[in-house]
């Protein structure tokens, strides 16, 4: 089972970074105001699907003018979130694991239209590299809560023992790890 930003994809942190350079805020700022909002914050209900991108431009400029940011646009901040593209290496090696005929999944926490979009919605490739396809913004919750992981299970009809899970956040492996699955911490870094 994929993560997909950071791991099937570049990462987002990545294009976090460079936009608070060009704003010139502090690095980190961004995930510090979507971690404050908390379950609640714009960008957590985005993900879940509770609110459209326009709600969430507005919730989150709230949100940044309470830390005292007052230049971020939520638009521009989601518009850099969907120009990361796919990791070649990673594509060829979960073809390899299809090939030897291992179910594979992508699990993503996403919202309508990010880039992971694009690699699910690209020409079909999601569907020629994974068996199953689970999307927070779909299914109304989100990595870290183990409900998402045990639909991923559900879905792909193995037990969380007979899972090999990557990803790149720490904090979304912990859970899956307590489930039983077996975890992979890919580095930022990493292509393959």
């Amino acid at each position: 089972v994929f993560d997909l930003g950071g791991v099937v994809l570049d990462s987002p942190f990545v294009a976090i970074a460079t936009y608070e350079e060009e704003l010139q805020i502090k690095r980190g700022v961004i995930n510090q105001i979507i971690s404050r909002a908390g379950k609640h914050g714009a960008f957590q209900r985005l993900e879940r699907g509770e609110i459209e991108v326009q709600a969430f431009a507005m919730q989150f400029a709230s949100e940044a003018r309470e830390a005292g940011v007052h230049n971020i646009s939520g638009i521009e901040f989601l518009n850099r979130i969907k120009q990361i593209s796919p990791r070649p290496l990673m594509l060829q090696a979960i073809q390899m694991l299809r090939d030897s005929g291992f179910k594979t999944a992508a699990l993503t926490n996403n919202f309508q239209g990010d880039g992971s979009q694009k690699l699910i919605g690209q020409q079909g490739i999601a569907k020629s590299l994974f068996d199953e396809v689970v999307e927070s913004c779909k299914v109304g919750v989100r990595k870290p809560n183990p409900r998402i992981y045990e639909i991923v299970s559900s879905k792909l009809g193995v037990q969380p023992a007979d899972i090999v899970y990557l990803d790149d956040i720490g904090g979304n492996l912990k859970p899956a790890a307590k489930l039983g699955m077996h975890t992979i911490h890919v580095a930022v870094k990493d292509s393959s």
